[in-house]
């Protein structure tokens, strides 16, 4: 959407540049096709001045709740990246997801995993867990701090376990959604990483369903960025807090890693 307002915005200025400069002689041609390119880079680097002099309002802290100005301009320039990477989504079995808080857990296969999950499913106003070190991204970080994304210690389960219980007052007090990956890291083989378990206490203390996204093709978007159009797939299915209270950690693991190599 953002890539066909740049476009015709573009196309709007190349017109009216040739109106004023007139096209008589036949290298006067050119005029349009230059303004074009021109203003098409020209308004993409407006957009990324932007959002770096907005980023710079932003302290760097933890914050407490969304703010739908921040919000609004975080899922708008991921759906930019998205759309400049040429990236095409289709989601089979959205309407599944039901119209409340949940619990969004993918396997990892691309940094773009997160960002594409956040901005396809901004209605239920996802907060990510992320590795510590995607903090550290200039710009994108201070993006991160105000959208309420949480650093988890992989290595330390006690930090750990308070990520997990902020993660679920997020939705039990917000009435946030949470995403997640429970392979905890970015996997570049076919087959499933082991999972880690502890991330599904979110969905028992919150009760709240679990949302499972299986990603297949996202490992592609690196190669093919951003000269090659990447056809990627997320398929739903929905695992009802019902249907794992009783169980634990490590037993909800196991269903939802099934689920994902099904798909």
């Amino acid at each position: 959407m953002i890539k066909k307002i740049n476009i015709a915005l573009s196309i709007v200025i190349a017109f009216l540049i040739s109106c004023l400069v007139g096209i008589n002689k036949w290298y006067m041609i050119y005029i349009p096709i230059l303004t074009f390119i021109c203003s098409y880079i020209g308004l993409i680097a407006l957009y990324f001045l932007f959002l770096v002099i907005s980023s710079l309002t932003i302290k760097k802290k933890e914050y407490e709740s969304l703010n739908p100005f921040y919000r609004l301009v975080f899922n708008l320039s991921l759906e930019v990246l998205s759309d400049y990477g040429r990236v095409k989504v289709k989601i089979d079995g959205k309407d599944k997801v039901p119209n409340k808080p949940c619990l969004f857990v993918y396997n990892h296969r691309s940094r773009f995993d997160p960002m594409i999950i956040s901005y396809k499913f901004a209605k239920w106003k996802i907060v990510q867990i992320s590795k510590p070190e995607n903090f550290n991204i200039p710009v994108a970080n201070r993006y991160m701090m105000r959208n309420c994304f949480l650093p988890i210690d992989r290595e330390n389960a006690r930090e750990a376990i308070k990520t997990i219980n902020k993660a679920s007052d997020f939705i039990t007090q917000k009435g946030y959604s949470v995403g997640v990956s429970p392979e905890g890291t970015r996997n570049h083989n076919p087959e499933l990483l082991p999972f880690k378990s502890g991330c599904f206490k979110i969905a028992l203390k919150s009760c709240v369903p679990i949302v499972v996204c299986t990603l297949t093709n996202f490992d592609k978007i690196h190669k093919n960025f951003p000269w090659k159009r990447t056809k990627v797939n997320i398929k739903i299915d929905v695992i009802n807090y019902e249907q794992i209270k009783d169980l634990n950690t490590a037993e909800i693991s196991e269903i939802v890693k099934e689920k994902m190599e099904e798909k």
